[in-house]
């Protein structure tokens, strides 16, 4: 007669040496702290271009990096009030087509040097930059300059955007968080200050 083992009624013995606990827990020993360091950032080269643009040039050599960050005063507060969001969608449509590329094009010119743009606007300023390898430095700047100088503002890009940006901000009457930073904006500066208004606009002005 055969007999087999039935796991379900098996007793499985483990055997763990005695050891004497520490007498210290390791885990209470902080690690000693490495020597701190000078740290004397650079200052940058400044001058102006021709056009009468304040240019601030900071210079790594060892990074293979390159970042132009253009800012200008004027944001959403100098929206009218009939058409909140203005700054920001405008912003927004730099890179939705410029010079003789469509948005899709446009975007597969900054993928295939592996640049990266961005746009948008607060309360203040409205900013445009990009980033690439210093190797392709001159690339990006055309892309940029076609898009700071040359956007093309297609009604087809425009309209697309602006029924994304209503959906969003359907959206956010939803979420408590957002909905509980714009009221205490409200309450703290005054409704009446330009500062509080919401710079992506409402889904009124942005219909």
């Amino acid at each position: 007669r055969s007999r087999v083992l039935d796991p379900n009624r098996r007793l499985i013995l483990r055997v763990v040496p005695e050891q004497e606990p520490p007498a210290t827990n390791p885990r209470q020993k902080q690690p000693s702290l490495s020597p701190e360091k000078p740290f004397a950032p650079a200052p940058p080269v400044i001058f102006r271009l021709s056009n009468g643009i304040k240019v601030e040039y900071f210079n790594r050599p060892s990074l293979p990096l390159m970042t132009v960050d253009l800012s200008l005063m004027g944001g959403s507060a100098l929206d009218p009030q009939a058409k909140l969001g203005r700054a920001e969608m405008t912003a927004e449509m730099l890179d939705e087509g410029a010079g003789k590329l469509s948005a899709n094009e446009f975007q597969n010119a900054l993928d295939q040097i592996g640049a990266s743009f961005a746009a948008g606007a607060d309360n203040l300023t409205t900013s445009a930059s990009i980033s690439a390898l210093s190797s392709k430095f001159d690339a990006a700047m055309d892309l940029y300059a076609d898009a700071v100088l040359r956007p093309r503002f297609d009604s087809t890009e425009f309209n697309r955007l602006r029924r994304t940006t209503v959906a969003d901000l359907i959206q956010e009457k939803d979420e408590v968080y957002t909905g509980f930073r714009k009221g205490a904006a409200r309450e703290y500066f005054g409704r009446s200050r330009r500062c509080v208004r919401a710079v992506s606009g409402t889904s009124g002005t942005g219909q």
